[in-house]
């Protein structure tokens, strides 16, 4: 049984076949108070430096011992105490990424994974656990944030799969007159499925 087969009939308490599911994206875009821009900002920059950092490690314990470095987001939060601030999820999907990268990088002609830098597609990806993400007729529900005012231009039906992206399109500043700063939300959904006879 794969993980969102499980997670639905957790959920629901109903066996679903996942080989029948359709999973379809979303967008919507966000519209923010001050204090959740700053979180925004601060969860940018968090899953930002833990990528940077965990890559200048990676290569610089390679560089000495010849060995990977298993490290993990953890184990930075006691030297930098301010990456509690945000979300866990976020932190740890930044080591799912690198991994992915590194995975990319020795399978197949994907170049070496690069440091990120500030306003370079500022981005992080929280996870859905028992409800902590949802979707209301006005607004997204993230974690340790909560209800965040939002564009709501589709109806949906089903579940949130696993994740959800939330981005920063710092070029609409430029673009749109007067400047404005665009967040959006990006996540998949199980849009339709049917029960296993």
């Amino acid at each position: 049984m794969s993980y969102e087969a499980f997670a639905l009939q957790q959920a629901t308490g109903i066996i679903y076949s996942m080989s029948a599911c359709i999973l379809k994206a979303y967008k919507y875009r966000l519209y923010p108070n001050t204090e959740q821009q700053e979180f925004f900002a601060k969860s940018f920059g968090c899953a930002r430096f833990v990528w940077n950092k965990m890559l200048h490690d990676k290569i610089e314990h390679y560089e000495k011992t010849k060995t990977t470095l298993k490290n993990t987001p953890a184990q930075y939060k006691k030297e930098f105490e301010w990456l509690k601030e945000v979300d866990s999820l976020a932190l740890a999907n930044v080591q799912l990424d690198l991994q992915r990268a590194f995975q990319s990088f020795f399978k197949s002609s994907f170049g070496f994974p690069k440091f990120k830098r500030k306003g370079i597609k500022d981005s992080y990806t929280t996870n859905n656990q028992k409800g902590t993400l949802a979707v209301t007729s006005r607004s997204i529900k993230l974690p340790k944030i909560g209800l965040i005012k939002a564009k709501i231009d589709r109806e949906i039906n089903g579940l949130i799969k696993m994740s959800m992206a939330i981005t920063f399109d710092p070029l609409s500043a430029i673009k749109i007159d007067p400047p404005t700063i665009r967040f959006y939300s990006l996540f998949a959904l199980i849009d339709s499925f049917h029960l296993l006879a």
